[in-house]
C-alpha cells in the first residue's frame, strides 16, 4: 500500500525481479535429488547387489544337477532350465514398480492436500513434510484470523486536580468485531462514564483524523454476501471502521459527503477536511509511517491552540489569537494560529512515543508539555494493552513544521520535494516533536483450530517457533493463549535484532543451545525477514533441523528458498509463491499441521509399498533358494513366478498407496532424514514374514508329495531318479484317487508333464499367493493391529486384493491352467492352503507387537532450561 513516482531503468530480465527470475531458473536446473531420492537409488544398487548375489549363488548351487538323468544326460538342457529359473527369480525379487508408485503416492498426496488447501508445488518436497522438526510460523494471518478490530482507546484525560492521579490516562472500550462500522460502537470513558459524547474529546476527533489520513485501506460491500469486507491491509481497515465508529465532527457535519453511511467519516476527513499532500511510507526502522497534509477549509476547529503553561493554582490559561508571554519563567511550547500544513502520524509506541515532547487535553484542545514520568505511565498503559493481547499502535500529529515542508504542501502537484521527504534516512527527524494523541489497541484473534494444532504438533514432537512483529509483551500473551508458551515463560521470547546482533563463539553457542530440541517452543518478536533467515541457517547448522518457514512478502523469498519446506501464503506475493515449496490458500496454520501428518502418511505408505513387495519378493526368494538348497524339483516355475509378480503382488501394492493416515502418525517424533527405507528392525521384520512365506510354500509342496508316496528323501534326490538304478527300483507314487501305482514312475512324478508335479505346484503357487494377499490386508498400517486399523479403512485395498484373487481363479478353473501346468484344487485343498496361508497374518501381527515395542517412543514435552536468565535473551 503506498503510492510512489517510479523512474524506470531497466525492463525484462535486465531488471531486479529478472535476475530473481534467473536465479530461480538456474536453481531448478542444478536441483539436487531429494533425501528420499538418494536413499532409493542407494537402496536399489544394494538390492540389485543382494539379489545378483543370491541368483548367481542359486544357479551355482544347481551345477552338479546340470547332467541329471532327468535331463537324459544333456548338460546344456540342465544348465538351460536352472538358467530360466535364476532370472525368473531375478525378476521376481526386484520390485520393478516401486518409482510408479512412488509417484502414484506423491501424487495422491498432493491430491489429498488439495482439498485441505494445500497447493503443493514441488512434488519432491511432499516427502521433506514427513521429517519436519521445526515450524516457523508467522503470527499474523497464520495463527490469528487477520481480521483485525480496535478493542481499546487509550486517550489522555483532562490535567484536573479533582481526579487525583499523578498521570491522566482514560480508556475507552470499543465493542463489535469486524468491518462494518455499524457492529458496536464508542464506549464511554472507564474513569468517566459521564463523558459520553465524543463531541468533548477533542483528542478522540484528532485520532479520528489520524485513522483516516493515514490510511491506504478501504471498505466495500461484497456483492455476493452483502457484507463489508476490506481492500488494503487489514491494520488500516480496522483503523477505517474505528473512524466511522467515532463519527462526524460537528465542524463537518454540514459539508457531508453523500456516500454509503460505512464510509461517510473517513471521506469526509479525506475529502472536506485535509488533502493528502505527501506520504513517508512505513519502515521497519523507524517503526512508523506519516502524511503530510493541508486543510481544505478554513474552520478555525482545524486551527489548535498554543499553551500558556499552567499556573500555581492549577489552571490552563488558553490563547487562540495572539500569544502572550509566559510566566514564572515556565517553557512554552508555541504552535502557529491555524497552521497551513500538518503532519499526521501513526506507528509502534515504543517509537512514537519517545518522539512525542507533547500532550493534547481533551477538553480544551490545549497542548502541552509531556513530562517523563507522563511518557513511562504512557509506556506502561501499553504494555497492559499489549499483554491482554492487543496490537498497539500511537497515534499523533506535528503541528509545527519547517518552513519547507509547509512550502511544499501549498506547491502544487509537480513541485520537487525537498530533501527531508525524498531522503528516507531523515524521516525520523521529520517524524519528531511530535503531539501524542492516544494509543489504540487492535485485537486479531487467534484462529479457533490454531491452539488444537499447535498441541498436535507438541504431541509429534515438532517445535513451533512464532515469529512476529508485535511488541515483546503481545508475542507473549498471544503465544501464551495458543499454547506455544507455557505459563507466559518469558524466557523463552527473544527479539528479532538482538538475538543475532553479538558475533562471538560464546553468542553462537548460547544461541544453539536456547534453540535446542530440549528446550522446546519459542517466540521471536520485533522479526525482520533477514532475522528469518539466520534462525533457519542457525537450526539447520547446529542441530540438522528441517525447518517449515512461512511468509508472504518479497522479502521473506530467500528466506522461503532456505527453509527445507518454504510455505507461502495465499495471499502472499507471487515472488513468495514462487520461492515456496507449498501455498496455503487459506493461510490457515493447521493447514500446515495437516500438511506434515499427511508427508508422514505418504511416507508410510511408500515404506508399505516397499515393505510389502519386499517381503513377497523375500518369500519368492525363500521359496527357490530353499529349494535349490534341499536339491528339490521345481516348486514355482519361471511362468509361476511371473505370475506372481505381475499379477498377484502389483494390485495389492499399487493399492497400499490410498492408506489413511495411521492414527498415531502425529504421536511419534519426526523421522530423521538420515533414516533409510528399511531400518535394522523393518529389515529383521520382513526377512522373518518373508522366512515363513518360503517354509509355508515348500512345506505343502512336500506334504502334497508325502501323501502321494514320494518322501522327502526321494524329493531331495529326484535328478538322479532311473528306476533301473537300484535306489529307485522299488519306487512307486501313488495316485491320491486309487492308490494304483503308475508305470514310468520317474517321469511321471517328476516330469514335465507329471500330475504329481502339477497338483503340488498349484497348491504351492495357491498358498503363496494366499499369503502374499493376507500380507496385503495386514499393511493398512505399518505397526498398528489389524484388529485398529482393519483392511475396510482402506476400500482400494479390498479392491486390489479381490482382483487378483479373482484373476487366480480364473486361472486355476478355466483352460488357461494348462498352459501353467496347473491343477484345479478340490475344498480340501484349499482348506490345506488356508491353514497355511492364514497364519501369516497372526506372524505379523505379533512382530507388530514387538515393533510397536522397540520403536521410538511419543516425545514428552520438553522441560525449561534454567541455565539462562528469565528475561535475558543472547546476547544483548
Amino acid at each position: 500500500a503506498g503510492h510512489a513516482v517510479g523512474i524506470v531503468v531497466a525492463t525484462g530480465m535486465t531488471s531486479e525481479m529478472g535476475r530473481i527470475q534467473a536465479g530461480v531458473t538456474e536453481a531448478k536446473l542444478d536441483k539436487a535429488k531429494t533425501p528420499l531420492a538418494i536413499k532409493l537409488d542407494a537402496f536399489a544398487h544394494q538390492l540389485t547387489l543382494v539379489i545378483g548375489a543370491v541368483c548367481a549363488g542359486t544357479f551355482a548351487a544347481s551345477v552338479p544337477r546340470f547332467s541329471s538323468a532327468i535331463f537324459k544326460g544333456n548338460a546344456m538342457r540342465g544348465a538351460l532350465h536352472y538358467a530360466k529359473s535364476s532370472v525368473a527369480l531375478g525378476v521376481a525379487a526386484i520390485p520393478e514398480g516401486l518409482p510408479a508408485v512412488i509417484t502414484l503416492c506423491l501424487s495422491l498426496g498432493t491430491r489429498r492436500m488439495a482439498q485441505r488447501r494445500v497447493i503443493v508445488r514441488r512434488l519432491p518436497s511432499v516427502e521433506t513434510l514427513g521429517c519436519t522438526t521445526v515450524i516457523c510460523s508467522d503470527k499474523t494471518g497464520t495463527l490469528t484470523t487477520n481480521q483485525m478490530t480496535v478493542a481499546s482507546v487509550l486517550t489522555p484525560t483532562a490535567a484536573s486536580s479533582k481526579l487525583h492521579r499523578p498521570v491522566h490516562i482514560a480508556e475507552r472500550r470499543i465493542t463489535g468485531i469486524g468491518y462494518d462500522p455499524s457492529d458496536g460502537r464508542v464506549e464511554p470513558r472507564l474513569d468517566d462514564p459521564s463523558i459520553l459524547d465524543l463531541a468533548q474529546d477533542l483528542a478522540a476527533r484528532d485520532m479520528a483524523a489520524v485513522c483516516a489520513l493515514c490510511n491506504d485501506a478501504k471498505l466495500q460491500e461484497d456483492p455476493t454476501t452483502g457484507s463489508l469486507i476490506r481492500v488494503g491491509e487489514p491494520t488500516e481497515a480496522a483503523l477505517s471502521v474505528l473512524c466511522e465508529k467515532f463519527g462526524l465532527p460537528e465542524f463537518l457535519k454540514a459539508d457531508a459527503p453523500s456516500v454509503e453511511p460505512w464510509r461517510k467519516a473517513t471521506t469526509a476527513w479525506t475529502s472536506h477536511a485535509y488533502e493528502r499532500v505527501a506520504t513517508l511510507e512505513f519502515d521497519r526502522a523507524r517503526k512508523s509511517m506519516s502524511v503530510l497534509t493541508r486543510p481544505r477549509t478554513d474552520s478555525t476547529e482545524l486551527k489548535p491552540k498554543y499553551l500558556v503553561p499552567s499556573t500555581d493554582e492549577g489552571t490552563v490559561a488558553t490563547r487562540s489569537d495572539t500569544q502572550e508571554e509566559a510566566t514564572n519563567n515556565q517553557p512554552v511550547i508555541t504552535i502557529p494560529n491555524g497552521p497551513t500544513a500538518r503532519l499526521f502520524v501513526k506507528g509502534a509506541p515504543d517509537s512514537v512515543l519517545r518522539r512525542c515532547i507533547a500532550i493534547r487535553d481533551p477538553e480544551t484542545g490545549i497542548t502541552r508539555l509531556l513530562t517523563d514520568e507522563e511518557r513511562a505511565a504512557w509506556e506502561v498503559a501499553c504494555a497492559h494493552l499489549a499483554a491482554r493481547p492487543l496490537r498497539c499502535l500511537a497515534l499523533a500529529v506535528r503541528d509545527e513544521l519547517p518552513e519547507e515542508l509547509i512550502a511544499y504542501a501549498h506547491a502544487g502537484p509537480h513541485a520537487p520535494p525537498p530533501i527531508s521527504l525524498a531522503n528516507p534516512n531523515l524521516h525520523e527527524a521529520v517524524e519528531s516533536g511530535l503531539t501524542l494523541l492516544g494509543v489504540v489497541g487492535i485485537r486479531d484473534p487467534p484462529r479457533p483450530d490454531a491452539k488444537d494444532a499447535i498441541a498436535r504438533c507438541e504431541k509429534a514432537g515438532i517445535r513451533v517457533y512464532m515469529i512476529t512483529g508485535d511488541s515483546r509483551e503481545t508475542a507473549i500473551a498471544i503465544a501464551s493463549e495458543l499454547g506455544i508458551l507455557k505459563n507466559a515463560d518469558p524466557s523463552r521470547a527473544f527479539q528479532g535484532d538482538a538475538f543475532f546482533r553479538e558475533h562471538s563463539e560464546r553468542a553462537d553457542t548460547i544461541r544453539a543451545q536456547l534453540l535446542s530440541p530440549d528446550n522446546g517452543n519459542a517466540v521471536f518478536y520485533r522479526t525482520a525477514p533477514e532475522d528469518k533467515q539466520r534462525i533457519i541457517k542457525l537450526l539447520h547448522e547446529k542441530h540438522n533441523d528441517v525447518t517449515a518457514m512461512t511468509g508472504d512478502g518479497v522479502n521473506d523469498a530467500p528466506a522461503l528458498q532456505q527453509a527445507s519446506i518454504g510455505i507461502s501464503m495465499g495471499t502472499g506475493t507471487e515472488v513468495a509463491k514462487e520461492a515456496a515449496d507449498m501455498v496455503l490458500m487459506d493461510d490457515d496454520f493447521a493447514s500446515i499441521v495437516a500438511a506434515v501428518e499427511e508427508g508422514r502418511c505418504i511416507y508410510a505408505n511408500m515404506q508399505a509399498f516397499v515393505c510389502f513387495l519386499l517381503s513377497c519378493n523375500f518369500g519368492e526368494v525363500a521359496t527357490v533358494a530353499g529349494a535349490t538348497l534341499l536339491g528339490l524339483p521345481d516348486v514355482l516355475t519361471p511362468l509361476h513366478l511371473l505370475w506372481v509378480n505381475l499379477v498377484t503382488d502389483g494390485p495389492p501394492a499399487t493399492a497400499l498407496g490410498f492408506n489413511p493416515p495411521d492414527p498415531d502418525a502425529l504421536n511419534q517424533p519426526p523421522r530423521k532424514v538420515s533414516d533409510p527405507v528399511l531400518t535394522p528392525w523393518l529389515l529383521t521384520r520382513y526377512a522373518l514374514t518373508g522366512a515363513y512365506v518360503g517354509f509355508a510354500t515348500i512345506k505343502i509342496f512336500l506334504d502334497d508329495y508325502a501323501k502321494h508316496g514320494v518322501p522327502l528323501d526321494k524329493l531331495s534326490t529326484w535328478a538322479t531318479c532311473d528306476t533301473n538304478v537300484k535306489p529307485w527300483k522299488k519306487f512307486m507314487p501313488l495316485v491320491a484317487s486309487s492308490n494304483v501305482p503308475f508305470n514310468d514312475n520317474c517321469a511321471l512324478a517328476f516330469g514335465e508333464h507329471s500330475p504329481l508335479k502339477a497338483n503340488a505346484q498349484t497348491l504351492a503357487l495357491t498358498t503363496l499367493v494366499s499369503l502374499e494377499l493376507f500380507k496385503a490386508l495386514g499393511a493398512v498400517s505399518m505397526d498398528q493391529s489389524i484388529m485398529r486399523v482393519p483392511p475396510i479403512k482402506n476400500k482400494a485395498l479390498c479392491i486390489g486384493v479381490a482382483l487378483p484373487l479373482c484373476l487366480h481363479l480364473t486361472l486355476l478353473y478355466t483352460p488357461l491352467r494348462s498352459l501353467f501346468g496347473l491343477t484345479a484344487l478340490t475344498l480340501d485343498d484349499w482348506r490345506t492352503v488356508f491353514l497355511y496361508a492364514a497364519p501369516i497374518l497372526i506372524v505379523d501381527e505379533c512382530l507388530k507387537a514387538l515393533g510397536r515395542y522397540v520403536a521410538p517412543k511419543p516425545m514428552a514435552p520438553a522441560e525449561k532450561n534454567e541455565i539462562f536468565d528469565s528475561r535475558a535473551s543472547p546476547p544483548v
